[in-house]
Order: C-alpha cells, then structure tokens, then sequence
C-alpha cells in the first residue's frame, strides 16, 4: 500500500506541474509577492503589464526551458481574455503564452509547451495581457525596485510606471533544468562610503543580499573581503532568510597596512551554506589610499531667472557666503533656467535640466560640484538654495572634500580680432583614476557684471548679473583627453562677440566624470578659474578719462541707504558721461 501511495503522490506532482526531470525555480523581480491594492490601467480595450527581467537576473538559469508563467492578480471581476506571454521586447512577438481560462485572485499559473531555453544573453519580458470594458484594478506590483520592474500599455502604447510605485509587476517565470540552484544567495550591492580615503582610516563597505532560491531558505550569510592580496577578512551573520528576503550588512576595512597611492580594488563576497551558484555572489571595488591631496575649488552652479521674485534672496546667501570668504574656495556659474527664461537664457545651457531629475526645474536652486551632498536632503545633484545658515554646511562639505587633480588656464586675447586662446594644463594624482575612470574637460565661458533689464524682487535700475554663462567651448559634457604619464593637455580658440564685454569675460576649466547615465555620477573633481580683466589694454582708457558725477548706495534689496552701516552694500558711482559702475562693498 505505501508503495501504491507513494506512485500515487509522484504521479500526482508530475501532472499538477508539467514538470519533468531536473530541478525547478522562479525568475522574477517581485520575489513571489502581492500588492495590498490592485493597480488599473484606464480606457476601455486591450491591457498588458510586463516586467523586463534584466539578463543579470537569468544568468544563474542559463540552460534551463520555461515551463510555466505565474501571474499574480488582485481581482478578477471585469477581466476576459487573460493571456501571458514571454517576449524579447515588449512590442516583440510572444516566445511563448498561454491563456488562462478560469482566473482567480490571487497567483495563476499557467503551462507553455514551447521549450523555450534561457540563455542569459539578453533580457527577457515577462508579461501578460486581458480585456476590459473599465478600469480594472486587478494589476499587483510588489517586491523589488528596478526600473523596468512595471510596464503598462493600453494597445501597443506602453509607458515605464516604475518609479510610481514600490516594487516591480508580480510575475514570474518558471523553470526548469539540471543546473537551477535551488539554495541561492545574491550580492546585490557592495559599495563603498568613499572610494578614496586617507591612509589609516578604515574604508566603510555597505552590502545587500537576497535569497534567490526557491527551493531552500539560507540560514546566515557569509561576508568576506580580499585587498588584492594584502588584506582579508570576513564575517558571518545569523539571519534566516527565505525566498526573496533581503538584508544589509555594514563592515569596516583597515586600511593601515594597506599600500597607498596606487588603484586598489576590494573583492566583497557574499554566500551561504549550501549555495548552489557563486556568479552572483561576488563585487570588486575599486578605492585607493592617499597622504597628499591638492586644493579644491568647488564649483557653484546657480540656477536663476530675472522673472523669478525669489532669486534675489539665493543671489544675496551665495554673495553674502562669498564675502564671508567663500570666494576663495568656490567658482559660480548662473545659469539663466529652471523657472522662466529671460534674455540671458542660452540654448544649449538647457540641457543641464537633466540634473533636476525626474522632479520639475525651479528657481533658485543650485548645484555643489554636480553631485549629491551629504549637508542637504536631495536625492539628485540639484537643490534649493535658502539662506546663509543653511547654505554654509553645504559649501563646508563640497570644500571640504579632497581633490586629486590640478588644472591651470593660461588665457590670452587679441582685441583687434577679439580671439581668446585657453591653453589648459592639467596634472593628476593616481587616486583620480579611481574616482574618475572617463574624465571629461569642460571648458565655460561667462561674462560677470551683466546690467539687469528688469530683476524681478529687485527695485534697483542698477542690479547686476553675475558670472553668466554664455558658452560652452568644449562639448558640453566635457571632451575626451588622453593622459601623458600623469599630465595632459587641452588649447582651445573662439571669439567674443561684439555685444560681450571683454572686460568682464570669464572662463571656467573643469574636470569630471563622463556618466551620461546616471546624473548623480557626473561629479566634478576639480575647477579653475580665470578672466580678461588684466589683457584688456582699454579698462584703464575707459576708466582714465571719466569724472565721477555721485556715490550712492543701496542695501542687497535695491533700497537706497542714506548712510552704509555695517554689512554688504552696492555701491554705484555715476559718471560725467552717464555711464554707472556699480560693486558690491563690505563695511
């Protein structure tokens, strides 16, 4: 009897499964979850809903066949017609599908019959589609982030939702193959706090892992390290953890014996008894030591606009910060964009838009090396300035952060054509290799003093703008260079037209990372900068032959002062000619 019962149960298993020989396992990005509330898509007709499933999540199936599709539903009422399907694209042809023909709430599992093989070379879409008369809110999206976790399309007309909501389509795909590991642990992420830090100070590694195996839980992980043969070391934690749950771990390297001055790279580990694929369980980053590091001048980025009345409170916290000795540690740029353009706006200055990220641009807001700062809540290189005392932790943390490379200008001009010529040196330390593997040179012309047309928030006919862009010489990413040893190299030639002031013209040499990627990747790692004042022969023709007519000043918002007290104040000397110069003083 009990051999009877046990034919009895396998038979039973094989036709409930359609599996056959071989161990079987889910690929998915929600981890087996449901949403606590359904999802809609509007309007009447055909709906689908995908999930790309990145080939760095197939590659621990490589050989295995696709034998059934789960798709997780939160209602059926007013679902017809359900289909799932796997493709190569979302507007590819199906794979592989199978139609559900009683769908439930809750997971529905379905049988294809294609023998389609995992390869891992490529990603793969996992979807599936119904009809329906109106909304329907019976789409789930649960478990991991990603950005191509939740597609959704009405017809063929598909749009990425997966930054609106928390976790990824709750589909999986199932499989089976000799190879599947059914006790798996992934390395999600191991990054460092900082890639480069002085010699002596412990380098700060932050891990996540999950539980990829459906067919066995992990019971602790195991964390390890190696520094290229210098140093190694791990550590083990306890945490049980079932199919699709997470946890972090945080260690510290010591770095004492660690050689300096060279690339490094840390091999973080992570794996659990019983693991049954190692590809995944492994990340090499890359850091190195320092003892030295040369001077930093961060660049300020301000967005601004004259038809935006709040700009004049940012433009007084960063001249206030500036007078406060800031300026010998920052480089500004203005940038007239983010709220409304004026007549400063350039064109091509719009595509440094991008760094708002997906929020909406606005006015004023600023940039600090454009990167993330840890002074300020922003998860995007852009935020908004306030004031002083708010803004100083910021510009104390952008100064304040090691710089490893130099870069000299040497500017000439010619005033009978009006050509400038910018040669610009630059000289690395071995640690910007690591920070900076694709360096760019940017190089920014601006013009300083500009006399305001009508600066909303300002009653004075004599505001000035400050450090405005006007172009981008190089590409406005930054051009390529090639390095000789630890030096290089870049000329450049452009002339001023004739409505710029070459009295006031200045150019900003920067260098930074090329990620055009990822916006919170494209940090400048050091910034130069340099004007015409002392090569233009006529500032001192200009100045020689005028009498001074009066001396007013105004306080920073444009109200006349019958007296200067103490602080910043804008000082304008009008001249027998009628032309005004206007500066701002501290008393």
């Amino acid at each position: 009897m009990r051999k009877i019962a046990l034919f009895f149960i396998s038979a039973m298993l094989l036709f409930a499964g359609g599996m056959a020989d071989g161990a079987t396992g889910k690929i998915g990005l929600c981890m087996g979850r449901l949403s606590e509330k359904g999802i809609s898509k509007s309007g009447m007709g055909r709906i689908s809903a995908a999930a790309i499933i990145p080939k760095s999540e197939l590659q621990r199936y490589k050989g295995a066949v696709i034998k059934q599709i789960r798709v997780g539903l939160m209602t059926t009422d007013g679902v017809s017609n359900l289909t799932t399907w796997v493709r190569n694209s979302l507007t590819g042809s199906d794979l592989c599908s199978a139609g559900v023909t009683s769908p439930q709430i809750g997971w529905n599992t379905t049988d294809v019959t294609s023998g389609i093989t995992i390869t891992g070379d490529e990603d793969l879409v996992a979807g599936y589609s119904f009809d329906q008369q109106s909304s329907v809110k019976c789409i789930s999206v649960a478990g991991v982030d990603d950005k191509n976790g939740f597609w959704v399309a009405k017809g063929d007309n598909w749009e990425n939702r997966s930054n609106d909501y928390i976790g990824s389509l709750s589909i999986e795909i199932v499989v089976e193959g000799d190879n599947v590991p059914s006790k798996n642990i992934t390395l999600i992420s191991a990054s460092a706090a900082k890639t480069v830090v002085k010699k002596g100070q412990p380098l700060q590694i932050s891990c996540k892992v999950r539980s990829n195996g459906t067919g066995g839980d992990a019971d602790g992980v195991t964390y390890s390290y190696v520094v290229d043969g210098q140093a190694s070391g791990s550590q083990t934690t306890g945490t049980h953890l079932g199919y699709g749950d997470e946890e972090s771990f945080s260690f510290e390297v010591p770095t004492s014996d660690i050689t300096q001055d060279v690339p490094l790279t840390l091999k973080v580990t992570a794996s659990t008894q019983g693991d049954e694929y190692a590809g995944d369980n492994t990340i090499d980053i890359p850091f190195s030591l320092y003892t030295e590091s040369v001077e930093r001048k961060a660049l300020i980025e301000e967005f601004t606009s004259e038809f935006c009345s709040n700009c004049p409170r940012a433009i007084e916290t960063i001249e206030t910060c500036m007078n406060e000795g800031y300026s010998d540690k920052l480089i500004q740029i203005s940038h007239h964009l983010g709220y409304r353009d004026d007549w400063l706006t350039v064109e091509e200055d719009k595509a440094y838009e991008w760094l708002y990220g997906s929020q909406s641009t606005y006015a004023p807001a600023g940039m600090l090396d454009r990167t993330q700062n840890e002074a300020f809540d922003s998860d995007v290189p852009v935020f908004g300035i306030g004031y002083p005392d708010t803004f100083r932790p910021m510009l104390d943390e952008a100064i304040s952060v090691p710089a490893f490379v130099e870069i000299v200008q040497n500017v000439a001009y010619d005033e009978t054509s009006r050509t400038v010529t910018v040669t610009v040196d630059m000289h690395k330390l071995p640690q910007l290799d690591v920070l900076c593997p694709s360096p760019r040179l940017t190089l920014i012309v601006l013009e300083d003093s500009i006399l305001a047309h009508d600066q909303a928030g300002y009653s004075s006919s004599s505001f000035r703008h400050r450090h405005v862009y006007r172009k981008c010489i190089t590409d406005l990413w930054g051009d390529s260079f090639t390095w000789n040893g630890d030096k290089a190299t870049k000329s450049y030639s452009f002339t001023l037209p004739s409505d710029w002031n070459e009295r006031y013209i200045e150019t900003v040499a920067f260098v930074s990372e090329y990620a055009p990627e990822d916006i919170n990747s494209c940090k400048v790692m050091n910034t130069c900068h340099a004007d015409l004042k002392n090569l233009v022969s006529s500032v001192a023709a200009l100045s020689s032959d005028k009498t001074t007519g009066s001396v007013e000043y105004y306080d920073l918002s444009g109200r006349r002062l019958s007296k200067p007290s103490s602080g910043v104040a804008v000082k304008v000397v009008k001249y027998s000619d009628g032309t005004t110069d206007t500066s701002k003083v501290i008393f």
